[in-house]
């Protein structure tokens, strides 16, 4: 992304507009906007910072504009994923999918933090989404679960009914996977990594009727270290993996 730039004149400035490197708090800006893009003011001067494309006027990414890029570059059809940062967008996507059923396909987010206590209303949610709302695949995000203070893994016990529920709909699943958010040095975070890939492992021997994807490809920068040959050891797949 770009780096931050001062509105006035154009010139890079670091970071420490919103963050006080020192202490890790947040300054006291005031919030705007220019040209459709957000800024921020501190003491008397406006910064921005180019996070999205700038064709996209007020950060907005209509299905249309999606749609022209695809024609653009070849593409049939396009997969909609969701982010928990976002919040919960079944029903926006399910629109965007009535409109245009022949070019976008659509992935059901549930809170990955609710669905230990209550499994059921996550599975009726689900199964709304698909029979109703025209979602096809159901995107897993491991990270969210553990940060709602799961510590037991995701692919088995208080989850059982809901992974039945997947398998018996014959949906795929988009699993986002990554270290467990505790985990924050590199090697504490590698370590994590594979173990969480050790957990979809076992989830996929226990349910290998179910699609499965893996999200954003794997995190090889983390695991490169500038040795192919270790990189490549590391991330050995075992032969019982589909």
């Amino acid at each position: 992304h770009q780096p931050v730039w001062r509105l006035r004149d154009g010139i890079t400035v670091n970071e420490n507009t919103l963050v006080d490197s020192s202490t890790g708090q947040l300054r006291d800006v005031k919030w705007g906007r220019d040209l459709g893009r957000l800024t921020w003011t501190l003491d008397g001067e406006a910064y921005t910072k180019q996070y999205l494309p700038p064709m996209l006027h007020n950060l907005e990414g209509t299905p249309e504009v999606l749609l022209s890029e695809m024609d653009y570059a070849d593409v049939d059809m396009a997969i909609l994923h969701q982010s928990p940062a976002l919040g919960k967008l079944n029903h926006y996507l399910s629109e965007i999918i009535m409109r245009f059923p022949n070019r976008f396909r659509g992935l059901i987010s549930v809170w990955e933090a609710d669905i230990p206590n209550d499994p059921y209303t996550a599975i009726r949610e689900l199964k709304s989404a698909v029979k109703d709302g025209g979602l096809a695949a159901l995107q897993f995000h491991p990270t969210t679960y553990y940060r709602s203070g799961h510590d037991d893994s995701w692919d088995d016990g208080v989850l059982r009914p809901f992974w039945t529920a997947i398998a018996e709909l014959d949906i795929p699943v988009f699993f986002t996977i990554g270290a467990r958010p505790e985990d924050p040095s590199v090697l504490e975070w590698n370590k994590s990594y594979m173990e969480e890939m050790r957990i979809l492992q076992r989830w996929m021997n226990r349910y290998p009727g179910v699609i499965t994807v893996i999200t954003h490809g794997l995190p090889w920068r983390s695991f490169f270290g500038g040795n192919y040959k270790t990189f490549f050891s590391v991330l050995r797949i075992s032969p019982t993996s589909k």
